[in-house]
Formats: C-alpha cells, structure tokens, sequence
C-alpha cells in the first residue's frame, strides 16, 4: 500500500491542523547507533465528537509504526 499525502477524512469529524514545527515543542531527543528518538508535545483542544488531527511537517524519515500519544482524559485513537 501507497502512503498517503493526506489523511482520510472522518465524516462530521471536526479537524484540527497542526505544523509540527510550528506547534509541537521538542522536550526530550534520545540518540541510538542509527536512529534517534524525538519527543514532541503538542497541545491542543477537542470537541465533543470524533476529532481528527493533523500533523504536517514532521521528519520524512519518521517510522510510523513508532508514533505515539498520550492525553489528558479518556480519548481513543483510531487509524
């Protein structure tokens, strides 16, 4: 499967854009022999409902399968 440019949109779902480097701080940065770990927080409000966020302008050679997120309250997160 291709990757995609942009997310699928989420029917009804209010969206939230955010520049990585504009919005995101970088808080920790983790080296290891070929690869680096970056942490990043990004803060930001919800509505009631499904939401979907948008992060533009991380690293190209980001894996992934490695992207994770915690929050504040009970949220899901789906694909």
């Amino acid at each position: 499967m291709a990757p995609r440019d942009t997310p699928p949109a989420f029917e009804g779902a209010h969206t939230i854009n955010l520049d990585a480097q504009q919005d995101g701080k970088i808080t920790a940065v983790s080296l290891y022999p070929g690869r680096a770990e970056v942490t990043r927080i990004f803060r930001f409000t919800v509505k009631i409902g499904q939401n979907q966020v948008v992060i533009k302008a991380l690293p190209s050679v980001m894996e992934k399968e490695t992207l994770r997120y915690r929050a504040n309250s009970d949220i899901g997160l789906h694909d």
